[in-house]
């Protein structure tokens, strides 16, 4: 049986009390996520309250973004494999008629070769041209690559911009002691299960996120003891134990609610080796890269390189630079930057390199 989707479980999971307003739990939920609201407005709307000009065009902007999102989905994957995470790949769960929030589209791709032909099909799909961002984590052939694009949505005043994250691993970890962990579990619940729980590495967990459980428990396995063993290995015990214990405080598990005693002592032992692993490699972009976690790419030139197959990244004094199939980027730890850095990286862009400079490129 399916926990059903109604006002009052958005009460309860919103934590909002009972005698507050239509209007409070809304306002709740805007404060709680920013796609929130539109599956608020969504359950709204299958209770059958009416909704006025405004919150129906909301709703009806916010079922425009996912469906874009699965012509996108629908594009790509006709040329390339491609693997949905998070939202739409959760969408599905859902009940007909509850529209599961939709910020970006996350797509996972199985190499470096992969994720710019994706690129360049979402690029050439785009209504306007895209901004495109690139982050690396690691070196030579072990290296992974996210590029994100991003355009204006319908409207651009109200609504975030259209975002779709292509990336070569499907959880990043934490920055510090969980790796990356490439692969996507073949088993699809299990896959969005641990997409849920990996987002507490980014943020608190929130509504969403126990909602996203909720539709998770009604497909549960019956073998817990393999979802125990699965989040030990893929190093998200504590995150999901978490997960699971805010969930069972405000709505009934029907079958996950004892994960939480069972994860307890597989989350003790993962908290133990991070705080023996100690602190993250702080801003340095060469000891990020070589502990795995991310460099950000700041644009230097905007260019379309469609001979260009994968990234090269090049040492240039301080400056570390990465030569893209959409232009040239300055690789830094955080989003603060000398100066005199980007300033000398502009200049390095002209000037010719030793072949033996390049490195990083995938073998």
């Amino acid at each position: 049986m399916s926990t059903r989707f109604d006002i009052p479980l958005l009460y309860r999971t919103l934590e909002v009390e009972e005698h507050e307003s239509l209007r409070a739990l809304l306002r709740k939920a805007r404060s709680t996520a920013f796609t929130l609201p539109h599956l608020v407005l969504s359950v709204f709307e299958q209770e059958g309250v009416r909704l006025g000009s405004g919150s129906a065009d909301e709703l009806r902007r916010a079922r425009g973004r996912a469906a874009d999102y699965a012509a996108v989905v629908e594009h790509v994957s006709s040329e390339v494999r491609v693997d949905v995470m998070k939202g739409p790949a959760l969408a599905r769960r859902y009940p007909s008629g509850i529209l599961r929030p939709a910020g970006d589209l996350d797509l996972v791709v199985p190499d470096e070769v992969a994720l710019w032909r994706v690129a360049r099909l979402v690029d050439a799909l785009a209504p306007t041209t895209p901004e495109v961002s690139v982050s690396l984590l690691g070196g030579g052939p072990d290296r992974h690559v996210v590029a994100s694009l991003t355009w204006p949505a319908a409207d651009a005043v109200l609504d975030r911009d259209i975002r779709v994250d292509i990336s070569t691993m499907a959880f990043p970890g934490d920055q510090a002691a969980v790796p990356v962990r490439a692969p996507l579990p073949p088993d699809p619940w299990l896959a969005d299960l641990l997409s849920v729980t990996e987002e507490r590495f980014q943020r608190a967990f929130t509504a969403k996120d126990v909602l996203d459980l909720v539709v998770l428990d009604d497909d549960a396995p019956d073998d817990l003891a393999s979802v125990v063993d699965a989040a030990a290995r893929h190093r998200v015990a504590p995150e999901l134990a978490e997960l699971v214990s805010r969930a069972a405080s405000v709505v009934d598990l029907r079958a996950l609610a004892p994960l939480a005693g069972s994860l307890a002592p597989h989350a003790e032992r993962e908290l133990e080796t991070r705080a023996a692993h100690g602190t993250g490699p702080g801003t340095d972009v060469p000891r990020r890269i070589a502990a795995g976690v991310p460099v950000y790419g700041m644009p230097l030139r905007v260019e379309r390189r469609p001979e260009r197959e994968v990234v090269a990244v090049r040492r240039a004094g301080d400056a570390h630079l990465a030569a893209t199939p959409f232009g040239d980027y300055l690789l830094v730890g955080s989003g603060l930057v000398d100066p005199l850095l980007h300033e000398s990286a502009l200049r390095e862009l002209d000037r010719p390199h030793r072949p033996g400079a390049v490195e990083g490129s995938p073998s």
